[in-house]
């Protein structure tokens, strides 16, 4: 899958997306730095990649449905495969425009911003305990999921 079959997924539903956007949301999940989505980080995409169990379950599945030798989803799942790809265009648009604000901020700077979060081990790595003492301090506590999520990122 390249960006241009997500331009042409998006425009064909009426929804505007740039090759640049499309980019974005590979790049979330381009494993090899290819450009493009393999099967397996197409899998990482769509399924959770933190439930294996959920992903074995419809790795499982045997299911083929062909018009005129061309596969065929059903309606619901096509909505839904939507839904998935548009809360991802919306995340990366939204998280362009955060970083777009933190990089006209005079008062920002990486170095800064990374000693704020880092605050065991000053410029070394941020870890899991630390992202969590820092979405506690500021938004709630985060499940673990939604810490995996982050670090996954």
């Amino acid at each position: 899958m390249r960006d241009a079959d997500i331009v042409n997924f998006f425009l064909d539903r009426g929804i505007p997306c740039t090759y640049e956007e499309a980019s974005l949301i590979i790049a979330q999940y381009d494993e090899n730095s290819n450009g493009k989505l393999s099967f397996t980080e197409f899998t990482q995409f769509a399924l959770s990649a933190t439930d294996e169990s959920i992903r074995q379950l419809a790795a499982s599945r045997d299911y083929s449905a062909y018009k005129s030798g061309i596969p065929v989803l059903p309606l619901d799942l096509e909505d839904l495969l939507y839904n998935l790809f548009l809360a991802e265009l919306e995340f990366q648009r939204c998280v362009a425009r955060i970083r777009e604000d933190l990089g006209s901020r005079i008062d920002f700077t990486s170095k800064h911003a990374f000693e704020w979060i880092d605050v065991n081990n000053p410029i070394g790595s941020i870890n899991r305990c630390e992202i969590r003492q820092f979405v506690e301090a500021h938004i709630r506590t985060p499940t673990e999921n939604e810490l995996d999520c982050i670090i996954r990122r």
